[in-house]
């Protein structure tokens, strides 16, 4: 008999684990709502090497639209960023998750719907579930929660800054180019807002401030130069962005993954290619016992998230992320040292910067041009 093992939240982090961990133990997955993939909350945007990442650990993943620039605004200056040879890619989060679902089911995963984990509680043998009105057993439980963090902040997890995010998904009124943009304004110092061409309609989003419906809509599409149509859907969700869970088990009966610890990238708040790179990993420890390999992957992601989330809290002392894009659209020097790997690798664009004095000294004088003459939305 293979151990018995759970996995709570069917989200991406966990119905991939769930749907890897299948082939080869008992499990059981419960996520709260009555179906996955809803309520949606992401944009789904996701670098070639995410996009891989999912392709290589079970299939590939479906996709709304692809896009091979992104323009970056701040002020009254853009960035724009080639991304010919590592396209980006709109992710169909609500069928992805579906997929991921039906993978599960396939691989043996019994998936109960509509249940809520209350609470857990360990034993010499392993831990016990308080799922609905029932107590059940496991050898190990992982804990894919999301953002909200209830269960892991049990464990003691670090709160840190919860951010909202909101999509619209709106119509476009006319053809225009596959190229994605990010407004960097003082509006939204703790993040961006965004637009995301997906044929004839359009994701326009923001998080880290609050800005009414229709002052966004008219802003993007002046500055995107695109004309609007009706909007078709609205959703949102939270955004985690803390310092990463450490250790990311415990005892090897209890892990984390995904949001629950609290792997987002501070300076965009994407979960998707810390869940993509730790997942086969972490399915490895569950299966064997053994976790030195998933804690020195663990530890890479850490280390890079920490470069990244000190950077966070220096712009956002001095005012918003908005002030750091903006010394980067007005700087040439920026313009050279940025390169496409910097979507998922935000730290080796800093790291770059460090080991480039003269440049990072320009920079840095854009920065306080910035830091004084801010504009925005």
């Amino acid at each position: 008999m293979h151990s018995r093992v759970s996995v709570v939240g069917g989200g991406v982090a966990g119905l991939s684990l769930a749907a890897l961990l299948g082939r080869d133990m008992d499990v059981k997955l419960f996520e709260e709502h009555k179906v996955v993939g809803y309520p949606k909350h992401c944009t789904g945007v996701v670098s070639s090497e995410t996009f891989k990442l999912f392709k290589n650990m079970l299939f590939e993943p479906p996709t709304l639209a692809s896009s091979r620039e992104v323009e970056i605004h701040a002020g009254s200056k853009s960035l724009l960023i080639n991304l010919s040879k590592n396209p980006v890619y709109v992710l169909d989060r609500q069928l992805f998750e579906e997929r991921l679902l039906d993978s599960a089911v396939s691989a043996g995963v019994e998936v109960k719907l509509g249940v809520r984990v209350r609470s857990f509680k360990t034993s010499p043998n392993g831990v016990t579930l308080i799922a609905g009105s029932r107590e059940e057993s496991f050898n190990s439980i992982t804990i894919a929660e999301g953002a909200a963090g209830r269960l892991s902040k049990s464990l003691g997890c670090p709160g840190g800054e919860v951010i909202y995010g909101v999509n619209y998904l709106a119509r476009v009124g006319e053809c225009i180019e596959a190229k994605i943009h990010a407004f960097f304004t003082k509006s939204t110092p703790g993040l961006f807002a965004w637009f995301v061409p997906i044929g004839g309609e359009a994701i326009i989003g923001y998080g880290g401030g609050l800005i009414q419906r229709d002052k966004l809509l008219n802003y993007i599409a002046k500055h995107a130069g695109v004309k609007l149509g009706g909007v078709v859907e609205s959703y949102g969700g939270l955004i985690n962005i803390a310092k990463p869970c450490s250790p990311i088990h415990c005892d090897e009966r209890i892990y984390l993954t995904g949001d629950s610890a609290a792997l987002n990238k501070p300076l965009t708040g994407g979960g998707l290619y810390a869940i993509a790179r730790l997942t086969p990993v972490l399915a490895g420890a569950i299966k064997s016992g053994e976790s030195s390999s998933l804690i020195k992957a663990f530890k890479v992601l850490e280390k890079r998230h920490r470069v990244q989330l000190n950077a966070r809290r220096a712009l956002m002392a001095l005012g918003g992320l908005h002030v750091g894009a903006e010394a980067l659209a007005r700087s040439i020097e920026a313009r050279e040292l940025i390169e496409a790997w910097d979507f998922d690798h935000h730290e080796e664009a800093i790291l770059r910067f460090i080991k480039h004095p003269a440049k990072a000294l320009s920079i840095l004088q854009q920065f306080l041009s910035a830091v004084l003459f801010r504009a925005g939305l």
